[in-house]
């Protein structure tokens, strides 16, 4: 999982902050203790989320009182979120949430706007737009491109996973839009692009959710942001969406089902999400987007088989039935 974009964004606001907390925190006076937090912080620059967890959790204060404090508690919960632990993280989340409000308004808005991300991991479609909407009123205090594009694009995912499509298709659009106004406002340069590419990576790269219907339909309101990101062709972060997408695809042939109708429904969404993938590829980005689409292909003819499999299966089960029902009506002698 990718969270690097958020937590960076709160150590930026945090050392960069220019009132000093009234109350003493866990680190005020320590430099060693200072030492280990810049340590556990570059481990979670990296994604070596355990690293980072371990070193959070000796410095974490379960009373926070200072701003730094919340700094820690937030990104020992980015930690936990990167490790799977979703459920103590979305804890957290909600600690540091309740906490900062009315004092420190940045670390409790981009808390609540994390939180939206650990109920999609949790599987809690209806709780993740809950968060994303309470972080959305809170999007003065958000930086300006999760609130105008990343955080719309987080709600059109939600939506669509829970089937609201006329939702879904609107906060579509505001994060189009949003990415828009971030692009015009940006100087003419070829920084341009690689700011297109890391917004666009922010509006499309995806959580860890373990329900397969939620994350197949997740996956296919967010994967045009991040086919995009991958067209643009801009280093090391259009490698990085490239990488998503194709793992997504992967993931798709991994997953568990707990009824045969969860199993054909999400064959189904799979195969309609892949073919909407493939009409939004640009033939002029053909060989550097080859190796992904040469995996969706793959996902592609593996969904079909599966689709033909159990429609197979069920009209052998329909005619086994109909013998069974001839044997108890006496239709068939039994040697």
């Amino acid at each position: 999982m990718k969270f690097l974009t958020a937590m960076i964004l709160v150590f930026g606001f945090m050392v960069g902050c220019s009132s000093k907390p009234k109350s003493k925190g866990v680190l005020d006076g320590d430099p060693q203790r200072m030492q280990d937090f810049n340590e556990a912080m570059q481990d979670l620059s990296y994604e070596n989320y355990a690293s980072a967890s371990s070193r959070f959790e000796s410095l974490l204060n379960e009373k926070p009182v200072s701003e730094l404090d919340l700094v820690i508690m937030y990104n020992s919960a980015v930690a936990l979120e990167g490790l799977g632990n979703c459920q103590l993280a979305a804890d957290r989340y909600r600690s540091v949430a309740r906490v900062a409000i009315k004092r420190f308004e940045k670390i409790a808005a981009l808390a609540v706007y994390r939180l939206g991300f650990a109920y999609s991991c949790l599987g809690d479609a209806n709780k993740s737009i809950v968060a994303f909407l309470d972080a959305k009123k809170k999007s003065s205090y958000l930086p300006p491109d999760v609130s105008t594009a990343e955080l719309p694009a987080r709600l059109a995912a939600a939506y669509a996973s829970v089937g609201r499509q006329k939702e879904a298709l609107f906060y579509f659009n505001q994060a189009s839009e949003g990415l828009k106004r971030i692009l015009a406002t940006a100087k003419r340069q070829e920084s341009d692009v690689a700011l297109a590419a890391k917004t666009l990576y922010a509006m499309g790269k995806l959580g860890e959710v373990q329900n397969p219907i939620l994350f197949v339909r997740m996956l296919g309101m967010q994967q045009a942001f991040l086919l995009q990101a991958t067209e643009l062709k801009s280093g090391p972060i259009s490698e990085r969406a490239k990488d998503d997408l194709t793992n997504a695809y992967k993931k798709m042939t991994h997953f568990r089902f707990k009824t045969r109708a969860e199993q054909k429904d999400f064959y189904v969404e799979a195969l309609r999400t892949t073919r909407e993938l493939q009409k939004l590829r640009l033939p002029s980005t053909k060989d550097y987007t080859q190796p992904l689409f040469t995996v969706v292909d793959k996902v592609e003819s593996w969904l079909e088989g599966q689709l033909a499999k159990m429609s197979s299966t069920l009209k052998k089960t329909k005619e086994q039935k109909k013998r069974e029902s001839l044997k108890r009506e006496g239709r068939i002698i039994e040697n």
